[in-house]
């Protein structure tokens, strides 16, 4: 379970997160003979650093006892559908599927496979089977309960001046910057989170791409090492960006290590990423050699 992302209540179900996952939730239940229709819902949220389609996929479905057949099975490709907020899902059973399940136990589970590289990782939160039966809707969920209030509020900002922008530009930002927070659960929070819902200012469905103002608000940061990523999603201007990055809360404390400093160096239209333990010195430029006046001779 995750403290870190929920839709509501306290956790949700955590799938995947690491190469090679093979990871699922299940929960087994009876389905009365005489249901007349059966509803599965539930809400989701992607995070996937994978972009090859049919390498990583999130499913959900009903199975036999023995996981052997599935009398539902739905999947999707962590490549195509990217970075999410909450969607929330209604999967209604055919005919064929209710009179397959009816009268048996079945195992309501929810599963994310993993190739070996560019991890993906899944939460769900609020998974229930809606039942209809004479007697009427008969839910089964796996319900989350109550929030119980833990830990003090943690607040991170972001911000950097940006290069003028032309003025005829559909976008303001020249310089985009991107803030992500890892808790110590693992769950990953991005700057301005919610903001926006659609449109050019939100980039793969998680990133503000149009403010140099970013910031993430928990206010109920529980204890451990929180890990502070400033991306350099593009920096089309000077070369490097400066930025100013500020963290607020109760009781924190710097991790005594030192800065890893990536530089990004173009090689034959690639980039060759080099990391230091501490910051590059940099080159000093010669300065050109004088070249003295001649001046002409007067007689």
């Amino acid at each position: 379970m995750n403290g870190g992302y929920f839709h509501s209540g306290a956790k949700s179900g955590h799938l995947g997160g690491a190469n090679n996952a093979d990871d699922e939730l299940q929960q087994t239940l009876s389905i009365p003979a005489d249901a007349s229709a059966a509803t599965i819902d539930f809400s989701y949220q992607l995070h996937t650093d994978e972009f090859v389609t049919g390498s990583d996929r999130f499913c959900y479905g009903l199975w036999d006892t023995s996981l052997q057949t599935s009398y539902v099975q739905e999947c999707s490709d962590f490549a195509v559908l990217g970075n999410t907020s909450w969607i929330h899902v209604t999967r209604t059973l055919t005919p064929n599927e209710l009179a397959s399940v009816g009268g048996q136990p079945v195992v309501f589970i929810f599963y994310v496979v993993t190739d070996s590289s560019l991890p993906s990782e899944a939460w769900v939160d609020d998974a229930a089977l809606n039942v209809t039966t004479p007697g009427g809707i008969t839910p089964s969920p796996t319900a989350t309960t109550p929030p119980s209030p833990s830990g003090d509020p943690l607040r991170i900002t972001l911000a950097w001046t940006d290069y003028p922008g032309e003025p005829s530009a559909a976008k303001a930002l020249v310089n985009d910057l991107d803030l992500e927070v890892i808790g110590p659960n693992g769950a990953h929070y991005s700057g301005n989170q919610g903001l926006y819902t659609s449109g050019q200012c939100l980039r793969g469905g998680t990133w503000d791409a149009c403010n140099n103002i970013e910031g993430i608000i928990l206010p109920q940061a529980g204890a451990g090492a929180y890990t502070i990523i400033v991306h350099g999603a593009q920096v089309a201007q000077g070369g490097a960006q400066p930025f100013a990055l500020v963290a607020s809360g109760n009781g924190l404390q710097q991790q005594l290590q030192h800065p890893v400093f990536v530089p990004l160096i173009r090689s034959g239209g690639g980039i060759v990423i080099q990391a230091h333990d501490r910051a590059p010195t940099p080159t000093p430029t010669p300065l050109p050699t004088p070249i003295a006046a001649i001046r002409p001779e007067t007689r």
